[in-house]
């Protein structure tokens, strides 16, 4: 693949090594003698599956035939954090804890938007 695909690892409801893209999990079917890693979807009656070689995603088969299960990564990163702050910051009401999040999150989003747009712009 030409395309650099964003991913995540991070773990199943179990507690195994999985793979995210996207809104989509994957759990290791099988490493191979070559140092390839065959990844496949969660969902038992889903075909897709990936092909991972040094990190890199090397190829992408199937379609998912199943609802969004879990959040992007990065909301999911947000929610933690909110998670965390609102327990351990009993004072601040939970709005103005969302607020200053949110705040945070747009300000990252759109400096990341820039700095990469303009980096292909050279």
């Amino acid at each position: 693949m030409d395309v650099d695909i964003e991913y995540h690892w991070t773990q199943s409801q179990r507690g195994a090594p999985a793979l995210q893209i996207g809104t989509n999990l994957y759990r290791i079917q099988k490493k191979n003698k070559n140092g390839t890693i065959r990844l496949t979807c969660t969902d038992e009656r889903c075909n897709a599956s990936v092909t991972m070689y040094e990190d890199k995603i090397k190829c992408m088969r199937g379609i998912h035939r199943h609802q969004e299960r879990i959040l992007p990564y990065h909301i999911g990163e947000m929610v933690h954090e909110f998670r965390q702050v609102a327990t351990t910051d009993l004072r601040t009401p939970l709005p103005q804890i969302y607020d200053h999040l949110a705040k945070e999150f747009v300000c990252f989003f759109f400096l990341f938007k820039y700095f990469f747009l303009n980096s292909f712009r050279g």
